[in-house]
């Protein structure tokens, strides 16, 4: 079955998949809820919500008591070909929106999956749900988590994570017990706001990831605004830095691949960006998180602080 399911994953795009069972995250909620009373996850309040689920995955989907851990490659090598002005975009933001991408592959599997058995139930989950998806991954054999704080596997880290919960009977996959980063701290180091401190965790206060896009405020901090250089949408410097990334393969699923309309801006079209231009260009993308108001205050601070890096 496991074979099966594999198999149909790599049909719809998939680039990894692993098994694990629905068991108690109890190490994880120790260093998390540590995370938490430390105040490093800056505004992400959602972050706080629902421990009973988050920390005891079985009660996600009633009688689903196995996942199956999904991996999606989005590295793409040509951004830099294609962009025209010095302002950047993380890459993982380039594509079509990715919760749209993974929701439409993982229903797939999951209709897949529901012809393997009697009643099979099944739930869907990327990004938004109470999930410790990394953690999840590093159990399904999938990888480790990294230095900065990210999912790496001997294939880079530029990957999105989604899971299927299930009723199946799936043997669950040997644990991902390798540490890969060694005494690596190229990320630790390279990072412009000093947001990883090398235990694995990262500071969502000065993470500029964070700052440029899930701020409340539209105003950008200072202290951000001192070390964005020219990014005005997340950062990749901590993947950039990273050995596993250098020969990391490229995607191959075409919503990922696209060269949308404003790869081509200049400066001058980004910083004139009003609100029915952001709408109609970025309506598909990741980027609307942000919206418009916080994406102009950081294509201005940007512009001052310096786009030419």
């Amino acid at each position: 079955m496991k074979s099966l399911i594999r198999a149909k994953a790599a049909e719809l795009g998939f680039s990894a998949c692993g098994f694990t069972h629905c068991a108690d995250l109890g190490e994880e909620q120790a260093h998390y809820e540590a995370w938490l009373a430390a105040g490093k996850q800056a505004e992400m309040g959602y972050l706080e919500r629902y421990p009973e689920v988050r920390f005891h995955p079985s009660r996600l989907a009633e009688g689903c008591e196995n996942v199956v851990v999904l991996l999606l490659n989005y590295h793409r090598t040509d951004y830099a070909l294609h962009k025209a002005a010095d302002y950047r975009v993380a890459e993982y933001a380039l594509g079509r929106d990715y919760h749209e991408v993974m929701r439409e592959k993982l229903h797939a599997l999951a209709a897949f999956m529901q012809t393997l058995g009697k009643d099979v139930r099944t739930r869907c989950c990327v990004d938004t749900a109470p999930v410790l998806e990394k953690a999840l991954a590093v159990r399904a054999g999938l990888g480790w988590r990294g230095k900065n704080s990210l999912l790496v596997t001997p294939h880079g880290s530029k990957f999105f994570i989604g899971e299927i919960f299930t009723s199946l009977p799936l043997q669950e996959d040997e644990h991902f017990l390798a540490d890969g980063c060694g005494s690596c701290n190229r990320c630790v180091e390279a990072c412009p706001a000093h947001a990883l401190d090398g235990f694995r965790e990262v500071d969502a206060r000065r993470c500029l990831s964070c700052q440029t896009i899930e701020r409340h405020e539209t105003t950008l901090a200072d202290a951000a605004a001192d070390c964005m250089g020219n990014r005005i949408y997340g950062c990749d410097v901590c993947q950039d830095v990273c050995p596993y990334n250098r020969q990391a393969p490229e995607t191959t699923v075409a919503d990922f691949l696209r060269v949308p309309d404003w790869f081509s801006w200049s400066n001058a079209q980004w910083e004139a960006l009003d609100a029915d231009t952001f709408r109609k260009h970025f309506n598909d993308s990741a980027m609307r998180r942000a919206g418009y108001e916080k994406l102009h205050e950081n294509i201005l601070r940007a512009g001052k602080e310096g786009k030419a890096e």
